[in-house]
């Protein structure tokens, strides 16, 4: 019984393997400064991965906007990738009316590169000023 429950456990668990992704910004962008609080840095990587099919996301985040003191963010979490095909669907993210262009487009860029389960098809993610919007276009393969 103990060995068919093991067996049971393991086969449940090899589902989706757990993913890593880190990602520090500076908020040095030219002659700006951006800051940023760690409640905004944490909801956006959050919404991303959400959006590219993760699951079971925990993120965490240290520096920011904290206390009258500001400093780099660093992000840190954990994820899986949902174990449904969604090859060939296309997937459009952009920007909205709180969007941080350099903040977001710089997360987005080290997020995509990091999924092997995507292609970028098209992009506009020059940004101007915090304001300026974005968006990619992205194939699930």
């Amino acid at each position: 019984m103990r060995l068919l429950l093991l067996v049971l456990a393991i086969s449940f668990s090899a589902g989706a393997a757990v993913k890593k992704f880190n990602f520090f910004y500076s908020g040095i962008e030219g002659r700006n400064r951006v800051y940023l609080s760690c409640d905004y840095a944490e909801y956006q990587l959050e919404k991303f991965l959400t959006q590219i099919g993760g699951e079971k996301i925990d993120v965490r985040c240290s520096g920011g906007i904290q206390n009258g003191w500001v400093s780099p963010v660093s992000l840190y979490s954990t994820y899986e990738i949902k174990d449904i095909d969604m090859s060939g669907e296309e997937l459009a993210i952009k920007s909205d009316f709180n969007s941080n262009c350099f903040f977001d487009t710089k997360l987005l860029n080290q997020l995509l590169d990091k999924q092997d389960h995507l292609e970028v098809t098209n992009s506009r993610s020059g940004c101007f000023r915090n304001d300026s919007r974005y968006f990619f276009n992205i194939n699930f393969l």
